[in-house]
């Protein structure tokens, strides 16, 4: 574009810019699973305004064009990112993370905490914060696949005046202390693993992720109750000092209930701030 400007004595000057013009595109998709084959899907383009797909399934493979069918060749985790191309190379990106398992799987809703805190608040937590966590950028380099992507992911945080009061074996809590929340469906009467990251600061903090006996209708303080009183069915931690960054799993085995009504309970008991990533359940060894 050109812009001429001539004032009053006929002088005159020009200013000459290039626009790049990008035109929208939108990507989105669907899936499903091939009903003789739980490792085959089929994926469906729902974009808008695009001229050229680029599918990644998430186990290295990709496919460019419309409508893929993928067959997965081993049960596990994987993030699928489909890239939208307009016509004047404007992109888009939308992603769904799909679980490759025969039989029953436990669905751990935003368990790498992605969409904030979202999935993870009590509806309620009389006297305390309900919120959860706060949401974090610093969270652990391996996504929730536990393919390492080199950089910082989402994840959640706690620090010293979100924490729970100490010790353990005698937890209180104040009114600005937070923990996550979130109901989950297990096989009955069967032995499972809870599994988290965290990154501790000081040394003698601690992050725990239980497993607690039942749903409580999102109330955290029922849960608290449940927690400190009959106790969890486990519980996972990680009491490592390693630093900001530097990330330790914790795991803990459980025998599920008669019912597979869970929930999952998560807090710390920090002096100072500690991160948390990828908490996932699933079918012990």
């Amino acid at each position: 574009m050109t812009l001429n400007a001539t004032n009053d004595s006929g002088l005159s000057t020009e200013l000459t810019k290039n626009i790049t013009i990008l035109a929208p595109v939108s990507a989105a998709f669907s899936f499903e699973v091939d009903a003789d084959d739980y490792r085959t899907y089929s994926f469906t383009d729902e974009s808008v305004d695009a001229v050229m797909l680029l599918w990644e399934f998430g186990d290295g493979y990709q496919f460019t064009g419309m409508n893929p069918t993928h067959t997965y060749e081993e049960d596990g985790i994987y993030v699928v990112t489909l890239t939208a191309y307009s016509q004047t190379g404007n992109t888009s990106e939308a992603t769904e993370q799909i679980t490759i398992a025969d039989g029953f799987i436990v669905e751990v809703v935003n368990g790498d905490f992605s969409d904030g805190s979202s999935s993870w608040k009590p509806s309620s937590f009389d006297g305390s914060n309900s919120n959860a966590f706060n949401t974090s950028s610093d969270g652990d380099s391996f996504d929730y696949t536990g393919a390492d992507t080199g950089s910082k992911t989402p994840g959640a945080k706690y620090t010293s005046s979100t924490t729970m009061v100490g010790p353990l074996e005698s937890l209180s809590r104040t009114s600005s202390s937070r923990a996550a929340y979130q109901e989950i469906t297990v096989e009955p009467n069967k032995e499972y693993t809870i599994e988290f990251s965290a990154a501790i600061t000081n040394s003698g903090d601690a992050v725990y992720v239980e497993i607690l006996d039942g749903w409580f209708d999102g109330d955290g303080a029922a849960a608290f109750a449940s927690s400190t009183g009959a106790g969890p069915l486990g519980r996972a931690v990680v009491d490592v000092a390693n630093g900001k960054g530097n990330f330790t799993m914790g795991t803990d085995t459980f025998t599920s209930n008669a019912s597979g009504q869970v929930t999952i309970w998560m807090y710390s008991l920090t002096t100072a701030d500690a991160w948390v990533d990828n908490i996932k359940v699933y079918e012990a060894p």
